[in-house]
């Protein structure tokens, strides 16, 4: 378990564990990067041990492990990295992917998050190959998002072309993490063969943000006929295979 033992106020900010390897220090600017601070390592939000299935799960990653492979996490929406920083944490054998479409929260991110199996890009996801604009609905550092429009400054990329990249063709996939700001409604829109080769899939969706757009309706649908467990915890969905697989 992590704790937080800094002031608040503070901007340096040390995060301690009862394992001397898993304490760290970080920098927050503002009340928004500390309420992702505390999400990260006080609610531990995407603590495996919260599932019934917690177990198996880390059994599959002990297992991607045993089997001399390298299990692959992709963290879309990588934010100021301290959820990179946790998987990297929890899964040091991992290799972590972070995405992050904002340049000031990236920057943030590398400072952040400085291990070596972290893999920053400064990008966003989309269910195919594209370009996008950021727009900033002045709600914080965390709800920047990503509108596809084919010709703006930011690059989307999908998670099949991501899976065939270098850095990542030589491992297992293990977890998907998206909390993209409802750009997950394009992201399900098509293309979605990927979500059968991940034994997690954790995502928070923005219905609540956006009214009236039925903005989870892609993903509803890409995983309805698909066997995986439907877990809600906080703001999470935690997306579980029903057929998990040992990769040996």
């Amino acid at each position: 378990m992590y704790r937080l033992v800094s002031p608040q106020w503070e901007r340096n900010q040390e995060v301690s564990h009862l394992d001397p390897s898993k304490c760290f220090s970080c920098v927050v600017r503002n009340q928004v990067d500390r309420a992702v601070l505390y999400q990260m390592f006080a609610d531990e939000h995407y603590r495996l041990t919260r599932l019934a299935r917690g177990n198996e799960l880390s059994a599959v990653y002990e297992s991607i492990v045993s089997a001399g492979k390298t299990p692959l996490v992709i963290d879309c929406g990588a934010n100021i990295g301290l959820s990179a920083k946790y998987f990297s944490l929890e899964f040091p054998d991992a290799r972590i992917i972070a995405i992050e479409p904002e340049k000031e929260n990236m920057a943030q991110a590398r400072r952040n998050c400085p291990s070596e199996n972290v893999h920053f890009r400064l990008a966003a996801v989309a269910s195919h190959a594209t370009r996008g604009s950021l727009h900033d609905p002045g709600q914080g550092d965390w709800a920047f998002r990503v509108e596809e429009d084919g010709i703006g400054d930011i690059n989307m990329i999908s998670i099949d072309d991501l899976l065939l990249e270098p850095v990542c063709r030589d491992c297992e996939p293990f977890i998907v993490k998206i909390d993209i700001e409802g750009g997950e409604d394009e992201l399900f829109s098509q293309n979605t063969s990927w979500i059968d080769r991940f034994p997690l899939l954790v995502i928070e969706l923005h219905d609540w943000m956006l009214p009236g757009s039925a903005n989870s309706a892609n993903f509803l649908q890409a995983i309805a006929y698909r066997s995986r467990d439907f877990v809600y915890l906080n703001e999470c969905i935690f997306s579980i295979a029903n057929t998990l697989t040992d990769p040996q």
